[in-house]
């Protein structure tokens, strides 16, 4: 309870707090929140009081990275909800990875895929786009040199691919569709987008027909719309299945 007080009402992490006692300091901050929402903006990060809306939901990234990395077996995704002590799923924001825990904030510390793991990273983002669970949110993100120690990453002060003036330099795209310029942009992927079309087909659906090997082999449906199936068990994939 300490550090949620902490958190809350002094330093976050030892970064420097808002005086928002002042009444000059709240305006400041009204305004940029509304200057935020007329670009289109739609959420801020929350609190604990689902009651202001929707909130992140760490654990969910964590758990799925524990499960595809092969620390869980996917079988047991079969009641991945709020049994798994997640919030309700009308009130919680899902992902993968996001700016955080991709470089060991938040939770999960190692366990977190990104896209330096492709194949698990999409087989994860498709689980969780036809997953009945939570807000969805595929990170776009962008190549930096990790430095992992004690399942964090001690680069994680690097920012995006900039000029010799520190200017962000804008993504390109490579003859192949990729990205380039330093830039690993997820949500462009064709992959993401037949997923998301999936999620938009499927919503309204719960799932049903589960079926598992076992083991890493997953399938089920999404009422009459939709169908997927997973396959990681590494005996039947060629190569490394621990690699990307």
């Amino acid at each position: 309870m300490q550090h949620v007080t902490k958190v809350r009402n002094c330093k976050l992490v030892g970064l420097n707090d808002l005086d928002q006692g002042s009444e000059y300091v709240r305006g400041k901050i009204v305004d940029f929140m509304n200057t935020l929402v007329g670009w289109g903006v739609a959420g801020f990060r929350g609190t604990e009081y689902t009651g202001n809306g929707r909130v992140t939901e760490f654990k969910y990234g964590k758990y799925l990275g524990e499960a595809f990395r092969g620390s869980n077996e996917l079988r047991w995704l079969s009641n991945f909800h709020e049994g798994w002590g997640m919030l309700h799923r009308d009130n919680s924001v899902v992902f993968i990875d996001n700016h955080d825990n991709q470089r060991g904030h938040g939770a999960g510390g190692d366990m977190i895929l990104t896209f330096r793991v492709s194949r698990w990273y999409k087989m994860a983002n498709a689980f969780m786009l036809a997953w009945p669970y939570g807000f969805t949110r595929v990170m776009s993100s962008y190549y930096w040199d990790q430095w992992w120690e004690n399942g964090q990453d001690k680069n994680d002060w690097i920012g995006p691919p900039h000029d010799g003036s520190f200017n962000i330099i804008s993504p390109s795209i490579n003859a192949d569709g990729s990205c380039g310029n330093g830039w690993d942009l997820r949500a462009p992927l064709e992959a993401d987008l037949h997923m998301v079309e999936f999620r938009n087909v499927a919503h309204g659906t719960d799932m049903n027909d589960w079926w598992d090997n076992g083991s890493n082999q997953i399938a089920f449906c999404r009422g009459n719309k939709g169908f997927l199936a997973i396959n990681n068990d590494g005996w039947d994939l060629k190569g490394d299945a621990a690699g990307p």
